[in-house]
């Protein structure tokens, strides 16, 4: 790269160059070119190409029209193709190389130098280690998303990486530089060629670069490009001539995209002076709080303070205000308390240090004073609090008031009336008097007032006494009686008596006149009766059945008070009539025995005589038996059965009858049973099987049965019956070692001895029993193999020494009829050996292993033929490696995207810690060295604004919509493990644009004005004239747009949105159009006009 500055480049907007084609069609058979376009004027680049310099690009199919596309890690529309820059645009290298456009929307990505790529999503750079060529590490970054399909594609390249230029002047510093070189720096980085992203790659450690050099003898300029990295002032960032070390005045990050110039000066005086803060806010109650001033002056190389060369200085402090007071020995400043609760005010503390004559100053706000108010309190009460019961009246008092207070303190009260609220039955109010009404109830009474201001209330209650009557004396008794009915029916019946006695006297409520009445009072008389038939119980008076064929009376007296009453109640006369006929029949027994015998019938007929529909006397009769069954005869009122020979029982019904009633009742013979003889004695059996059982063990089924008979007859008679047996159950036993019963299977387990043996089994029921013996053969003893065991705990002994403990045996089953019974043990002979183990016992011993392989031993146990090893393994000797805490040296911060869309939108904050640990190497244990490693590792910050715009929200920094033309910015810092470092966060300038809207009312842009009388008229339009206002694509609001009327006929006149039509002396229609045009835009909408003719003409 030479001579061609991207700030001319835009001349080739305008170029059309062999192989490209500028018409903006979308397919044809030349490939595509692109060509620059200017970097932004903000950014500081002296970037050129150079005829021959060859790009890298990639480009990628829409899968959304609308969505620009996005890199694969291959296989895109074209990955990699090498374009050539021919002096005035980028044309690829070879048909190979070559892209043609399709006819759907493609996004290119380019880069440069040109290199091979593997995956455009981690594409690996590193700059030279000796940047003679300085281009050749200037890696950049281009994209075009515009997907417009055509030819000719626009490109702006981006520098990704971080230069810093030193410009060395022999005058400054008294010699010439030769070289410089840029210590221990990261030189590789990985980019993401889809989206631009960049990152550091810390891992691949640090080496040193020899910058590029330009300039003369005595002036010169040093340069060199890096990925961004943050540089310790501890350490010299550039070495002149292998000797002259220059080193920054503090931790530095050089952020990617930025050119940094360090001029290496000789030695300055520099004046230190600052306070802190710079800002205050304080209460209006005033206070107190301290500064921090620093003030001194030294001397520095390159930023660098030179130590011993610190001096303070003294400075001078003044205030523009009274109110603000500064003690210089304890740095104290104090503020008055502000009174003035209408402003708040502001007042400046300015220092001026001596010899720079610098200033610094802090400025003090005070809040106005503020006026606040206390809780109302609200109070009432009443006097006197309860009133008499004939009435009276009670004054209320009342009132609300509350504390104002000036900055916290009180300075005054505020008074107010409350409002009074309350009502009960027999109280008025009037202002602050309670008046009670005469209480003419019985009971107190009571009204609860309740004084109320701004949410807070109080209640007084006032209560006035219970009422009591005032009685005169009481009248004579009034005694009445009446009876309902007064006729009772001859059958009987009963009448209700109502008696009743009164009195009265008059009263008053409290002794006031006129405000009582007359009560009475009721009595209950004593009643009694005289008459033959009836008698009084309480109020009813009962009549019996009047038997007699004559009527006859009651007369009941009711007495109280010494005053009586009397009322008659009178009975009918009686009425003989007769019952239905009621006939019975019974058997005595009603059960016969089964071998036969007799029952003796029962039967008669009877009716009611009634008098009155009362039963007064009976009349009798005597029925008509009917019945008959097998084994059954009846001779008048005896009934017999013959023997029943039947195991079933049987039955006869007989039948009374007399005057169309009848009744029965049934005679039973109990079925025949048999009569049984005694049970003979039980005879009892058991048996086995088998009867032997083999020496392993085994079952054998036990089979008991118990029997016993006897004789029966029917009903008792001899030669009748026969005989029958019953079957009983018997219990088994079991006696024998080495056997169990359960149920009816007998179980001999594995006989253990050489002998044989036996079990007697016996069946016992009611006394009888029997028995049955099984035999089972005796045991035989065997024995198992060997089984020889050994093992060593720990298996592995550490490479320093140590022991292991042996552990063996041997061990044999002893087994009788096959089956393990016991075991046997034995101690086996332990053997082996290895060079560095001894064994003494059960124990071995390792010493310390200083080959740097394992090693082991085998040790064989053996016993009986038998054996088993174990291995015992030495650890080989190692070398260890051990790191210590990383810690933070310094902090590296970025943010993405950086510029932020006009549109605005969210830039996330990063930080990463540079960091140091020491690295131990040990040899068994003991450190032969140490190292110190080096990385940068992604950590949580914490985020504040330190100016600028844009807000910040955790780490992500937001800016709103910028409807301005001018980009802005803002510095955000990181603070992290004691660290800070700042990032300036940049937001592109807006663009504005409009969308015009000129109408009428209905969406139309023409309309018709027909018919229009002869003699004019005028009409008004509903225009819809505005403007949607975008920024940055954005809609951000709508504006009305202003617009003006003109007619193409003089006979009709425009004003605002009203056309006026004058009159027509024409006897012919005419027409016109008025136009109505929009400011800024110049769109027009029409209306056009039709006037009917003059229908007469006047004549003169």
């Amino acid at each position: 790269m030479k001579k061609h500055f991207l700030s001319y480049i835009s001349v080739l907007l305008l170029a059309l160059l062999f192989g490209c084609e500028k018409d903006t069609g979308t397919s044809g058979s030349s490939p595509v070119c692109f060509y620059l376009s200017p970097e932004p004027s903000t950014r500081a680049t002296d970037t050129e190409f150079e005829k021959g310099d060859a790009i890298g690009v990639f480009a990628a199919a829409r899968d959304d029209e609308s969505v620009p596309a996005q890199l694969r890690p291959s296989g895109n529309f074209a990955d990699n193709k090498k374009y050539i820059f021919d002096g005035e645009k980028f044309v690829p290298d070879g048909e190979s190389n070559s892209i043609f456009i399709t006819s759907y929307p493609i996004d290119y990505y380019a880069y440069y130098p040109y290199a091979t790529v593997d995956n455009p999503l981690e594409f690996t750079f590193h700059v030279a280690a000796d940047q003679e060529s300085l281009t050749e590490s200037d890696l950049m970054y281009a994209r075009n998303t515009d997907g417009s399909g055509k030819n000719n594609i626009p490109l702006t390249f981006i520098h990704k990486l971080s230069k810093v230029v030193v410009p060395y002047s022999r005058e400054n510093v008294g010699g010439a530089a030769g070289t410089a070189v840029v210590n221990d720096a990261y030189t590789g980085c990985i980019m993401n060629l889809s989206t631009g992203e960049i990152r550091t790659l810390f891992d691949d450690g640090q080496q040193d670069i020899v910058m590029f050099k330009d300039g003369n003898a005595a002036d010169v300029s040093f340069s060199a490009i890096f990925p961004e990295q943050t540089f310790s002032a501890a350490d010299p960032f550039i070495i002149f001539d292998d000797s002259k070390e220059f080193k920054l005045s503090a931790d530095r990050l050089f952020e990617s995209e930025h050119v940094v110039e360090l001029p290496f000066m000789g030695k300055i005086l520099e004046y230190q002076f600052a306070v802190t803060p710079i800002e205050k806010n304080i209460s209006s109650k005033g206070g107190t709080f301290n500064l921090a001033i620093a003030s001194k002056k030294y001397y520095s190389v390159n930023g660098t303070l030179i130590p011993g060369t610190e001096t303070p200085l003294d400075y001078d402090c003044s205030s523009s205000v009274d109110w603000i007071t500064f003690d210089k020995p304890t740095l104290e400043v104090t503020v008055a308390e502000n009174t003035d609760t209408d402003n708040s005010r502001t007042g400046i503390i300015t220092f001026k240090q001596a010899e720079s004559d610098k200033q610094v100053s802090c400025t003090v706000t005070q809040s106005a004073g503020e006026i606040t108010y206390g809780a109302w309190t609200v109070t009432i009460s009443a006097n006197p609090t309860t009133i008499a019961a004939v009435g009276g009246t009670s004054t209320l008092t009342y009132s609300a008031v509350r504390n104002v207070l000036t900055n916290g303190t009180v300075t005054g009260t505020e008074k107010a009336t409350p409002t009074i609220s309350g009502s009960a039955t027999g109280f008025t109010r009037s202002g602050a008097t309670v008046t009670a009404a005469n209480n003419t109830t019985t009971s107190s009474r009571s009204v609860t007032y309740t004084a109320t201001h701004e949410g807070k209330s109080a209640t007084c209650t006032v209560t006035q006494s219970a009422g009591s009557k005032q009685y005169a004396s009481w009248s004579d008794w009034t005694v009445t009686v009446s009876a309902n009915p007064t006729t009772i029916a001859r059958t009987g019946g009963t009448s209700t008596i109502t008696a009743s006695a009164t009195r009265t006297r008059t009263w008053t409520w409290n002794g006031v006149s006129g405000s009582g009445g007359t009560e009475s009072e009721k009595g209950t008389p004593a009643l009694s009766a005289s008459g033959t038939g009836f008698s009084l119980s309480g109020t009813t008076l009962t009549a019996s059945n009047n038997t007699t064929t004559s009527s006859r009376s009651c007369t009941v007296t009711a007495t109280h008070g010494g005053k009586t009453a009397t009322c008659t109640v009178t009975q009918s006369a009686g009425e003989i009539t007769y019952g239905a006929w009621k006939v019975t029949i019974t058997a005595n027994p009603t059960t016969i025995a089964a071998a036969g015998g007799t029952s003796t019938l029962t039967y008669s007929a009877v009716r009611d005589v009634l008098t009155n529909g009362t039963v007064t006397n009976t009349e009798k009769a005597t029925p008509t038996v009917s019945g008959s069954a097998t084994g059954f005869t009846r001779s008048g009122a005896t009934v017999t059965a013959a023997n029943n020979t039947s195991a079933s029982s049987r039955s006869v019904t007989y039948t009374a009858t007399h005057g169309g009633k009848s009744a029965t009742c049934t005679v039973t013979q109990s079925a025949g049973s048999k009569q049984y003889g005694s049970w003979s004695a039980w005879t009892v059996s058991v048996s086995a099987n088998p009867t032997t059982i083999a020496r392993t063990g085994g079952t054998s089924t036990i089979t008991a049965s118990a029997t016993r008979t006897r004789t029966w007859t029917w009903n008792g008679v001899s030669g009748s019956g026969g005989t029958e047996s019953e079957k009983g159950t018997p219990v088994l036993s079991a006696s024998g070692t080495g056997f169990s019963l359960s149920g009816t299977t007998l179980t001999a387990s594995n006989n253990t001895t050489t002998s044989s043996r036996s079990c007697t089994v016996t069946a016992t029921h009611a006394g009888k029993s029997a028995t049955c013996t099984v035999t089972q053969s005796a045991g035989e003893i065997t024995y198992g193999a060997w089984k020889v065991t050994i093992t060593a705990n720990p298996t592995t002994i550490a490479a320093a020494g140590g022991t292991s403990t042996l552990t063996y045996s041997a061990v044999r089953d002893v087994l009788t009829n096959g089956v393990v019974t016991s075991t046997e043990k034995a101690t086996p002979t332990v053997s082996g050996s290895a060079t560095g183990f001894t064994r003494s016992g059960a124990t071995v011993t390792a010493a310390n292993n200083t080959s740097a392989s394992s090693r082991s031993v085998t040790y064989t146990a053996t016993h009986g033929g038998k054996s088993a090893t174990c291995t015992v393994t030495q650890s080989a000797g190692s070398m260890t490696t051990e790191y210590g805490s990383w810690t933070t040296s310094s902090l590296t911060v970025s943010a993405s995207p950086n510029p932020v869309a006009a549109s605005g939108g969210n830039s996330a904050l990063s930080c990463k810690a540079n960091q140091t640990r020491p690295k131990y190497t040990k040899w068994n244990g003991v450190v032969t060295k140490t190292d110190t490693e080096s990385q940068s590792v992604a950590v949580t910050a914490t985020w504040s604004k330190v100016s600028g715009t844009g807000s910040l929200s955790g780490s992500t920094v937001s800016f709103d919509n910028n409807t301005t033309t001018s980009a802005r910015s803002g510095v955000y810092r990181a603070s992290s493990g004691g660290k800070t470092a700042d990032v300036t966060v940049r937001q592109s300038a807006g663009s504005v644009s409009y969308t015009y809207t000129f109408t009428f009312s209905d969406g139309s842009t023409s309309t018709s004005w027909s018919s229009i009388a002869a003699g004019g008229d005028s009409k008004s339009y509903s225009i819809v004239s505005t403007r949607v206002v975008k920024w940055n694509g954005v809609q951000t609001g709508t504006e009305n747009v202003s617009y003006s009327g003109s007619s193409n006929v003089s006979w009709a006149s425009v004003s605002g949105s009203k056309i006026t039509v004058g009159d027509n002396p024409n006897a012919s229609a005419r027409s016109g159009v008025v136009t109505f045009t929009q400011a800024s835009s110049g769109k027009t909408i029409k209306v056009t006009l039709l006037q009917l003719k003059k229908n007469s003409v006047d004549i003169n």
